[in-house]
């Protein structure tokens, strides 16, 4: 008994379906070329939220640690946006809270917040985030423009990957006016 199944066996007879297989093949192709090409432009970021639904992105390379085991010491007579200190294996980090940065809502399910350390040169930063949810990565030739944004300067938002994430311009942040952070971490 020659029970051989072919490839062909499962090849729709309709020559709409057929064509419309054919088509889908050749925009795939399309992006594995585009894929290829593009192999050293992509950019590895890890994603979180703050506030309720909305998700942003690192990249990993201005990443340094993530911690969620953090004890944050507030510091009177600073902007709101700086959330306090921490220690940090012996030095002393500044820690920023984005959302008040964002004029993101605080909301009670941010009982447990996570903190992704960050580095700009000799400076190191904690950011506080509500869920570190995984990681993914972009092309930063592909990134969607920001929206514009009343609370959010447009240059501290590198773009929107897949229309969900935005990615942040950790340098800009760090530089940005509102956050008088100094050069150094301090040792104590």
């Amino acid at each position: 008994m020659n029970n051989k199944i072919f490839a062909s066996d499962f090849m729709p007879k309709d020559q709409s379906v057929q064509n419309e297989l054919i088509k889908r093949a050749k925009i795939l192709a399309i992006k594995h070329d585009t894929n290829n090409k593009t192999k050293t432009s992509l950019i590895n970021y890890i994603r979180f939220t703050l506030g309720k639904n909305e998700f942003y992105g690192i990249p990993y390379e201005k990443i340094k640690e993530v911690t969620s085991n953090f004890m944050l010491t507030p510091i009177p007579n600073l902007p709101a946006s700086i959330a306090g200190i921490i220690n940090l294996h012996g030095f002393l980090i500044a820690v920023i809270d984005l959302k008040i940065l964002f004029s993101i809502p605080h909301t009670k399910a941010e009982e447990n917040p996570q903190m992704i350390i960050v580095s700009k040169g000799s400076m190191n930063v904690g950011i506080i985030v509500d869920n570190i949810i995984g990681n993914n990565v972009y092309d930063s030739r592909l990134l969607d423009s920001p929206m514009l944004s009343q609370s959010i300067s447009p240059e501290c938002i590198l773009g929107i990957h897949q229309g969900t994430t935005a990615i942040i311009n950790i340098e800009s942040i760090l530089d940005h006016s509102h956050l008088p952070l100094d050069t150094k971490s301090q040792a104590i």
